[in-house]
This record gives C-alpha cells, sequence and structure tokens, in this order.
C-alpha cells in the first residue's frame, strides 16, 4: 500500500503539468493547477488520522481513496475544460494524501509494540520508496513512445485498483504480526 501511494503521489506530481500543457493549458496554468491539487491536499492531513483512529476496519476510507483517485483519473481523462481539470486536480490532491495518511497511520495501528513499528515503517518505506522511484520514470517512458497519456492515466487507474486490494488484504489482519 505505501510503495503503491508513493508511486501514484510522485507520477502524479512530475507529469501532471506536462499533461495539462498536452490538454491545452498554458505551463503558468498548469503549474497552477499543480497547486491547486497540493493545496486540495491539506485537509486530509487532519482528517484522515482521525477517521482511521476512530474506525476498527478501514475499508470504507479504503474506498473512498479509490473513489477519488479514480474520480481524479476519469475526470483527466474525459474532458479537457478548465473545470473538469480543476475538479481532477482537487480530487486526486485528497486522494494523494488521504493514500499517505492512511499508510502512515495503518503503522501503528497494525503493531503492538514500538519495536513492530518501526520494522513495518522501515520496510515499507524502504521497498516503497523504490518502487515509487520507477513510477515517473516509467510513466515517461512510456509517454515517449506513445505521444499520448491515455495509456499512461489507465495504468495508474489500475494502480489505484492494486493499491485498493494491498489496502484491504491489511484491513483484514488485526495486527501484521499475528
Amino acid at each position: 500500500f505505501m510503495g503503491l501511494q508513493s508511486l501514484l503521489f510522485y507520477t502524479i506530481l512530475t507529469w501532471l503539468p506536462q499533461i495539462l500543457s498536452d490538454q491545452g493549458r498554458s505551463q503558468a496554468s498548469a503549474g497552477l493547477f499543480l497547486g491547486l491539487l497540493q493545496l486540495a491536499s491539506l485537509p486530509m492531513s487532519v482528517i484522515m488520522p482521525n477517521l482511521v483512529g476512530r474506525r476498527t476496519k478501514q475499508a470504507p476510507l479504503i474506498w473512498l481513496i479509490f473513489a477519488l483517485f479514480i474520480g481524479g483519473f476519469i475526470c483527466l481523462l474525459v474532458s479537457e475544460s478548465i473545470w473538469s481539470q480543476a475538479l481532477s486536480c482537487i480530487l486526486l490532491g485528497l486522494g494523494t494524501n488521504a493514500a499517505f495518511t492512511m499508510s502512515m497511520t495503518l503503522f501503528s495501528l497494525k503493531t503492538k509494540t514500538p519495536a513492530q513499528t518501526t520494522a513495518v515503517s522501515g520496510m515499507a518505506q524502504s521497498v516503497g520508496y523504490l518502487l515509487a522511484a520507477t513510477g515517473p520514470f516509467l510513466s515517461g517512458v512510456l509517454y515517449a513512445q506513445l505521444h499520448s497519456w491515455t495509456l499512461v492515466i489507465i495504468l495508474l487507474m489500475i494502480i489505484v485498483l492494486l493499491q485498493t486490494l494491498c489496502g484491504l488484504l491489511i484491513d483484514r489482519k488485526e495486527q501484521v504480526f499475528d
């Protein structure tokens, strides 16, 4: 879950301005849209830890994250209007930070001791960030070959599905070390 959410975030952060530029936005406007994505992500820093901490099962929140990402990617795919692009940035901003906050909170929720939390967090972040580094690179290679963002966005939607499945599997276990 951690690695896939990081892959999604870094790929979106890297390529969203170029996607928007290719859809007709100026570079300055595309940069402002990236700022909108970052601004929209802020509320999830406060909301998600509270929601996650109050629940015994995270599946509804994992599905919410899925819906935010998929909604954002669909808006990016189906319309090049300024309103669709703005909605896409808002949904993707909410989704990226909700997923990050969920992954960070799950480390302590799914372990019993600080040593377990450290072990799980260290492993997940080490492997996760290595996985995440491939997203922007491979997306750029794919775009360079096809000169289209459609397949890249569809693949990112598949990664969202994989992230969701991983989150649901994590949610099924009460503790990681049980």
